[in-house]
């Protein structure tokens, strides 16, 4: 049974155990206000999400009134008009900040808009004066948005903070790299430690904020090591396939360490993305023809020494092993105790995503040619442990999860192979009966031990 099934099941349950006299009224409010998801949660959600969307729509419809009208204002007209627009941007956020009732939604809405606004001034005094800025406009914008997040307390222009400069820091790849995206990235940690101080680390914006974070850092950081760089100060280019692995298995590693008590999937973007870009990577090197590649590569193209070819090539790993490290740690000190579960999940962390940069690393200089067979029997490996433990804890969708990676991998190989379509077919039909198998089996098991 999900989360979500067991508070509906405790829900229908509250009313009849306080009618026995067994919990009191106010034993049963305090039980259902600690599992049962807060409904005006939603509708608050709702209300930040319809006043956001008002105001970017009052912003756009004030720069396309603007475009209009603008080929019949002179310079100054226009240079007045772009500190018209930012004033007004700054006197709606002005307002918001100074009465302290005021709600979260117009607090993100003010916050919004005049981040728009900023960015639509600093648009006007560039087409007046020809600064055709491109990735400077973008840093410019977000460094000028930055105080809004800590003094409206604002996740709108945090997330439009963190987008802007995974977008700077790819159009800046050829000379920066990752030197000044990471300190860049560092300006938001304080706002995102206080939001988990205050509601946890599972509360949904720090979930979408850390969406944002993983999945921006994971495409710069792919963009840092897929291109050829050789302009300075990037001389030193990790590979794609030691850059990437690193930092997948560091998410799914800091998620066992941080986040393993988040309520759902959704609240734990770094096991998402984390887990799911190990499984994507050994997909790949699953192959023939990527593996041989991969067994030949060179981790590095060195040109020199720099501080940034460092952080790709130092930072990640030595990140990766500290994280390892912790949950190894934690892993082996609750070896005794009786509730083992604290220690599963970080063990399964460990065991199957974890080790994924050492796997891919050392093994194809192994193993050579046979660095596809290792790979496949490594997922395969990851697929029956997911399924057995799914088992063991009788959860369906990790019984799911085990059974896909199970059939993708099969169904990989025989799409590699020149077997027939009869063949082929009859390949289908049983992994989908063993699937259809499994679930009638976990669901009939998980209704013997409710009942």
């Amino acid at each position: 049974m999900s989360r979500r099934g067991h508070v509906r099941w405790l829900e229908t349950q509250l009313p009849e155990w306080t009618a026995r006299g067994w919990i009191g009224a106010d034993g049963s409010e305090q039980i259902r206000r600690h599992y049962a998801p807060d409904r005006g949660a939603g509708r608050s959600w709702l209300r930040m999400l319809l006043a956001i969307i008002g105001a970017v729509l009052i912003g756009g419809g004030i720069i396309l009134i603007l475009a209009h009208n603008w080929s019949d204002l002179s310079r100054p007209a226009r240079a007045a008009v772009a500190f018209a627009v930012l004033l007004l941007g700054q006197a709606v956020a002005a307002s918001a900040v100074r009465r302290p009732e005021t709600s979260t939604g117009t607090r993100e809405a003010s916050a919004a808009f005049a981040a728009l606004t900023v960015g639509a001034a600093l648009a006007i005094i560039g087409q007046t004066y020809h600064w055709h800025g491109g990735s400077a406009f973008t840093l410019t914008w977000m460094l000028l948005i930055l105080p809004l997040i800590y003094t409206h307390y604002a996740v709108t222009p945090a997330l439009f903070y963190i987008a802007g400069i995974c977008v700077w820091a790819v159009l800046e790849r050829e000379r920066t790299g990752p030197i000044a995206y990471l300190p860049l990235l560092a300006l938001i940690a304080p706002h995102l430690a206080e939001r988990i101080r205050r509601g946890g680390a599972g509360t949904p914006v720090v979930a979408l904020m850390l969406w944002v974070i993983a999945a921006g850092a994971a495409i710069c950081f792919g963009a840092f090591s897929d291109e050829d760089i050789h302009s300075a100060p990037v001389p030193l280019r990790p590979s794609f396939p030691f850059v990437m692995p690193h930092l997948f298995a560091l998410y799914a590693l800091l998620d066992a360490l941080f986040f393993e008590r988040a309520p759902t999937l959704g609240h734990r973007p770094l096991k998402f993305l984390g887990v799911g870009g190990v499984v994507v990577l050994l997909f790949i090197f699953s192959f023939r023809d990527p593996a041989l590649e991969l067994a030949g590569l060179r981790y590095f193209e060195p040109a020199g020494y720099s501080v940034a070819g460092f952080l790709l090539a130092g930072l990640l790993p030595i990140l990766w092993l500290g994280a390892l490290t912790a949950v190894a740690t934690r892993v082996f000190a609750g070896a005794g105790e009786k509730d083992s579960e604290a220690r599963k999940r970080p063990f399964r962390a460990v065991l199957g995503y974890g080790l994924a940069p050492l796997f891919l690393t050392v093994v194809p200089h192994l193993v050579g040619p046979a660095t596809w067979l290792a790979v496949n029997a490594w997922l395969l490996a990851l697929g029956v442990w997911t399924l057995a433990d799914g088992a063991r804890e009788r959860s369906l969708g990790r019984v799911n999860g085990g059974m896909l990676l199970i059939a993708a991998l099969i169904l990989a190989r025989f799409f590699d192979s020149d077997l027939t379509f009869l063949s082929k077919g009859i390949a289908f039909i049983v992994v989908g009966v063993a699937f259809l198998a499994a679930n009638l089996a976990l669901a009939k098991r998980r209704k013997g031990g409710a009942a």
